[in-house]
Parts: C-alpha cells; structure tokens; sequence
C-alpha cells in the first residue's frame, strides 16, 4: 500500500519545518510533498497540481482565509477531496463556527500545539483510524454537488428501477398524482409545491449521502 501524501501548507516556514522533523521522529508513513506555499491561492494551485491525501493548513492568510479554498474545493466534489486539517490560533468554537457556516469538512487543532501528538494524529488520519483531533463534519451543498448526486442516481437507475418494491411504490405515486391533477385549483398548486420542495429535500438528501459515502471510499 502506498504511502499517504501530505502537503503542509503553513505559511509560517519555521513551524513547516517543526512539523516535518516530528513526521520523521514519530516515524509516521506519509510523504511529505515538497511545495511552497505562501498563501491560500498558492494552496488551491498546489491541491490541483499534486493531488495530497491531506493538506494541512494554517487559516488566516495574506490573501484570504484557507476555510474559503476548503469551501471552493469541497463545493464540486467531482474535484480531487483531500483530508483537511486546520491548525489555527482561533479556538476550537471559532472554527466550529467558520466550518458550519462554511458547510466544511474538516479537522482541526489549536495553535500553539505539541508537534509529536499532531505527527501522530496526522498518522492516524493517514491510516484511517481515530483522531483525537477536533472534528468539523459539514458538507458543501452547492448546485454542482447536488447535480453530480442527481446523475450519480440516475446513472445508476438500473441497480434498482426493477426492483418490485420501488416499482410498487412508483405506482401509488403515479396514481395519487393523477388524482391530485382533478383536484380544485388551489390544492392543485399547494400539491405542486409540495412537491417541490420534496424534490429539493431529496436533492439536500442525496448530495449529503453521497459527499458522506465519498468521503469514507476515498480514505
């Protein structure tokens, strides 16, 4: 199996260098990936271009906050997703905040922190076990997630269309919505955006289910 990858887009070079030297002193199994990054652009050109496992990154930078590359990037999830890890002087409720309103997947430790235990948690993220790690566990619900659910669906259709339960169901839906379709015009219209809503609720559905089940595949 090969090693993870990590791109260690701190901005400030002396802690990049603490944060290696503990990697190699624990013996962790990730590869480090050898690209500078000076701020969050930097960042987002270095994610497309390497494709890390894990970008580890501080939050404020020159240009703008990281939490606003992580929103970009995990907004179209037919991108490459890597595992994000904020390390950050705000505290742990801020950055709650900032990935709830963000709608942002991520972990999170607090600055100043101890090199040799975030080495070991970056190990165990790497290896996909437990992290002692502060967990930040929002997902992106933008049009491109909910469409590329929707297509996920419906590319998929064959793994269940024929299945007697679902065609049973479909049936009683297909006949009550005749049956609505005769009804007086005003709970023809409320019918209608009931189902409306339905059909967005569905969407908000799918697009978690998929960016969760993603997330577990590709780790």
């Amino acid at each position: 199996m090969e090693n993870k990858t990590i791109l260690i887009a701190e901005t400030h070079k002396e802690q990049v260098e603490f944060i290696k030297k503990a990697l190699e002193r624990n013996k962790i199994n990730v590869s480090v990936i050898n690209t500078v990054t000076n701020n969050s652009e930097d960042m987002k050109r270095a994610i497309i271009d390497s494709k890390p496992d894990i970008v580890l990154t501080n939050e404020v930078k020159n240009d703008k906050p990281a939490t606003d590359v992580i929103k970009e990037i995990q907004s179209n999830v037919s991108k490459w997703q890597p595992i994000f890890i904020i390390i950050s002087g705000y505290s742990v409720q801020d950055i709650e905040i900032l990935c709830k309103t963000k709608a942002i997947h991520a972990y999170s430790s607090e600055k100043p922190m101890d090199y040799d235990e975030l080495a070991k948690e970056i190990g165990n993220i790497a290896s996909g076990k437990e992290t002692k790690l502060n967990k930040h566990l929002y997902y992106a619900f933008s049009k491109e997630n909910y469409d590329i659910a929707a297509n996920f669906m419906e590319d998929n259709a064959l793994q269940y269309i024929y299945e007697e339960e679902y065609k049973k169901i479909n049936h009683e839906l297909s006949e009550l919505h005749d049956e609505f379709e005769n009804a007086p015009k005003k709970y023809k219209e409320k019918f209608q955006r009931f189902e409306a809503l339905q059909v967005m609720n569905n969407l908000y559905e799918n697009s978690f289910i998929y960016q969760y089940f993603k997330n577990k595949m590709n780790k």
